[in-house]
């Protein structure tokens, strides 16, 4: 007797008998999905619609990503994207650190702080940015009230450009420090207990205890998270444009934010794209170099111990 509805029964039938259609069928969706894109950004980026040619695209192949190279505004966006990347990873894992050890305990408070760590990685990078722009606001935000408060002076938090970065930073920390707090809080449920048993019975601090097993041990889920949160830092865009629009001046102009302009603004749709292949290219090779030698000095710490 056929239990299975009488669609559902013709195509399980069908994937018995040919099964391959069941790898095929996937990756011409991915195909269609993901690769057809790039290799249009990739098309469009050796093309060029000058309006001497009246919008007309000719071929200019790699003069394209040279007069990209030479864009002073593409090498202000690449720098600063590199800052904001580089300091909210750093301040996202010493944070998500802290937060991990901190609720690394067995309590009905805890679990229910675990809970609330996931709350901001769920918001919308607009909402997140709404939400701090109101906070920060120089003229009314809370945040310079509560410094009147105690007798400090309010400061412009996202129009000045000594300031603003900063303050994207810790924005970013906010709202995914609890995220790698989660991350890392798994990794050090995974880890043994016998060594930590082991160093308390030979008297050893909590200090030492970190130091020489806890953060050795956690590395390569630190080194994952860093990834992850590198990786994740190069799609800044939404969080960025309702907070700042790339400014003051061109202080947190991020390269996804400089593509928008571009693409849509200045309407350089071929220009626009031979920046975007550029950023992929640098961060596929970012992953590979930092794969590999994440890899390697993970071998090579596998082969001491054994």
């Amino acid at each position: 007797m056929d239990l299975l509805p009488g669609k559902m029964a013709v195509v399980v039938r069908f994937a018995a008998r040919k099964p391959y259609w069941t790898v095929v069928i996937p990756i011409a969706l991915l195909a269609v999905v993901a690769v057809y894109p790039i290799i249009e950004l990739v098309r469009l980026s050796l093309h060029n619609a000058p309006s001497a040619t009246g919008g007309v695209e000719v071929f200019v192949g790699l003069k394209q990503f040279g007069w990209i190279l030479e864009s002073s505004e593409f090498r202000n966006s690449l720098k600063v994207t590199f800052i904001f990347i580089f300091g909210a990873s750093v301040v996202e894992i010493f944070i998500g650190l802290a937060l991990a050890l901190l609720f690394n305990v067995e309590s009905t408070l805890a679990r229910v702080f675990r809970l609330l760590l996931v709350l901001p990685a769920m918001l919308a990078p607009v909402a997140v940015g709404l939400i701090w722009v109101l906070i920060l606001n120089s003229d009314f935000g809370i945040l310079n009230y509560l410094l009147g408060l105690v007798g400090i002076e309010g400061q412009a938090w996202l129009a000045s450009p000594a300031l603003a970065m900063r303050s994207l930073i810790l924005i970013d920390a906010w709202q995914w420090a609890p995220f790698v707090a989660l991350f890392l809080l798994a990794g050090l449920r995974s880890l043994p207990t016998e060594p930590f048993e082991a160093a308390k019975v030979d008297g050893a601090s909590p200090i030492q205890i970190f130091r020489y097993l806890t953060l050795p041990m956690l590395q390569p889920v630190l080194a994952v998270v860093f990834l992850i949160r590198v990786l994740d830092g190069t799609k800044l865009f939404g969080l960025v444009l309702v907070l700042t629009s790339g400014g003051p001046g061109s202080s947190t102009n991020v390269l996804g934010l400089e593509i928008f302009k571009k693409a849509f603004e200045g309407n350089q749709m071929n220009f626009a794209a031979g920046m975007a292949v550029i950023q992929l290219l640098l961060v596929l090779l970012f992953a590979g170099v930092y794969t590999i030698l994440f890899l390697r000095s993970h071998a090579a710490a596998i082969g001491d111990d054994t």
